[in-house]
């Protein structure tokens, strides 16, 4: 049972509004709790004289055990025997599908966006993580998602790596996706700010055959580069959009605009002046007639919307480019593009190094090759000094779904507003909240449940504070997931599991499962199960392994 939507139905059977529910930080204020700030100006009275109203007029019920005001709130205590019973079963019966939802909507997630000709670094890795969660929460939530990448192939950065290509001369290495990444920061720090780079940026946008050439083989080396990334991180895209197959399209959409008179002509170059929405002018085409990121994405955008009748663009990317999705999704409303209105920027801040900010052109990155060397190998001696008796075959794919969790979990845990100092040994910590960690208690029940599996259970046999907290925080999993959807925030999901995770091990550190009275022990074996069930649903929609052994 939902109790949230139950007492929601009662609430607007009382107020008539759809409301808002809140989870008291302590159970003692409840197992729920209507904050009555959100009636104050329908009611036209102060939130606690609403509270005291509708607790005399809603009456305990069937599952609410009592209601009580308490200042300007109005708490719920659900009653726990059938909190117990129903959230178990429930948790047994629908399984992997216990949370999900149903929604009509069409969603296009544009997420990763790593440069061709770059190294894929720490900061790639934050946003195709973010990503992949998101993607797999909203499909949980039952919209029709469909995740695609976007891939600049036409940027400065490309000029620069041709040049540094044609005149370095370095000898190409295994990984000549990274090793372009390579030319390219020792091209900046030669080329500096002196422009060279624009006559190989027009040339390739002219199709010059003596640079594209070198440009295809450079985009072809960088995506089996990603490939291979995004097969470790087991992320998968229905559509890779190319910025290079936008370039005349923008050009001619900006041609639209004009007759539409929703851009101009400003000194030779063409602009859509936004500063009446409080968005600055938007060069849209250069006075040289070639094109910016803002050119394509509109075009872009408005392919996208138009192939795959979406209902709303969600993009993710550095908070920098707060403006330019602003004036993009402005653009496309001036356009007529109703679903403008519902376009996300879902931003995140820098992932930085303990001694600061990451920048490419200067080489100063931590890419994704060095992270996972160094991970894989501190896992590979912690596991081997851990499990000598398991094969290497075993070791091996321990070692994999762990590195998997740590770099994922750490990215995932903080909420994208936050800059996150990444450290790869407290990413590996098997204790505190970290990935490890979860994966450990998911571990540590899967093999209590190896030994014995629940039969004739009695949930009444479960009495003791710990059990009930466990239970509690069970039964709210399919509104933290809700919730994550809504507000796109993977971070609620990775902080419940670490809030799961505490709760399953102080409880199976207080309470004996296996050696108790039969009774109890099918009960608490049960409680287990379904504890495990939850822990492997949040953990796969963090993209991250629910391991049996570790």
């Amino acid at each position: 049972m939902d109790f949230e939507k139950e007492i929601l139905k009662l609430l607007k059977k009382e107020t008539k509004q759809d409301l808002k529910l809140e989870i008291p930080p302590n159970p003692e204020l409840g197992d729920y709790a209507l904050p009555c700030f959100q009636l104050s100006k329908l009611f036209k009275k102060p939130p606690h004289e609403i509270a005291n109203y509708l607790e005399l007029k809603i009456k305990p019920q069937g599952f609410i055990q009592s209601i009580q005001a308490q200042g300007p709130y109005l708490n719920f205590y659900i009653n726990k025997a059938e909190l117990t019973k129903q959230t178990i079963q429930e948790i047994l019966k629908k399984k992997d599908k216990y949370g999900s939802s149903l929604n009509k909507e069409k969603i296009m997630v544009e997420f990763s966006g790593p440069n061709p000709f770059k190294a894929f670094h720490i900061g790639h890795l934050r946003n195709t993580v973010l990503g992949e969660s998101l993607v797999r929460i909203l499909k949980f939530q039952g919209y029709k998602v469909i995740p695609v990448n976007y891939l600049n192939d036409t940027g400065t950065h490309v000029s620069k790596c041709i040049w540094g290509l044609e005149h370095l001369k370095e000898k190409p290495t295994k990984d000549r996706g990274e090793w372009l990444g390579y030319v390219y920061s020792l091209a900046s720090e030669k080329l500096g700010d002196s422009g060279i780079e624009q006559e190989i940026h027009k040339k390739i946008e002219e199709k010059d055959p003596k640079y594209l050439k070198i440009w295809k083989q450079g985009v072809k080396d960088s995506l089996d580069y990603f490939n291979k990334i995004y097969k470790d991180l087991d992320v998968k895209f229905d559509k890779t959009y190319f910025d290079s197959d936008y370039i005349n399209k923008g050009k001619l959409i900006v041609s639209e605009l004009l007759k539409k008179k929703i851009a101009e002509h400003s000194e030779g170059a063409i602009i859509i002046n936004l500063e009446g929405y409080n968005l600055y002018k938007a060069l849209v085409l250069k006075s040289d007639s070639t094109s910016l990121y803002i050119t394509k994405d509109i075009a872009m955008a408005i392919d996208r919307l138009n192939s795959y009748k979406l209902d709303k663009l969600i993009y993710i990317t550095g908070s920098e480019q707060k403006l330019h999705f602003q004036q993009l999704f402005k653009i496309l409303e001036l356009y007529g593009f109703k679903q403008a209105k519902k376009c996300y920027h879902l931003s995140y801040e820098l992932v930085m190094l303990p001694e600061g900010r990451m920048a490419s052109r200067k080489g100063k990155i931590i890419t994704y090759s060095e992270i996972k060397k160094e991970l894989l190998s501190k896992l590979e001696s912690e596991v081997k000094k851990r499990h000598k008796s398991w094969s290497s075959e075993k070791k091996q794919k321990a070692v994999q779904a762990i590195f998997s969790s740590a770099i994922k979990f750490d990215i995932l845990k903080q909420g994208p507003e936050k800059v996150i100092i990444f450290s790869p040994d407290k990413a590996l910590e098997f204790e505190g909240d970290t990935g490890p960690y979860i994966q450990y208690t998911y571990a540590r029940i899967s093999s209590i449940l190896r030994k014995e599996k629940p039969k004739n259970v009695n949930y009444k046999a479960l009495e003791q504070s710990e059990e009930f907290n466990l239970i509690t925080k069970l039964s709210l999993f399919p509104s933290v997931i809700k919730k994550a959807a809504e507000e796109y925030k993977p971070y609620l999901i990775a902080n419940y599991l670490l809030e799961l995770s505490h709760l399953s091990n102080e409880f199976y550190h207080k309470h004996k499962v296996l050696q108790a009275p039969e009774k109890i022990k099918q009960a608490r074996l049960s409680l287990l199960q379904a504890t495990k069930q939850v822990l492997s649903n949040g953990l796969n929609l963090l993209a991250i392994t629910a391991p049996e052994e570790m």
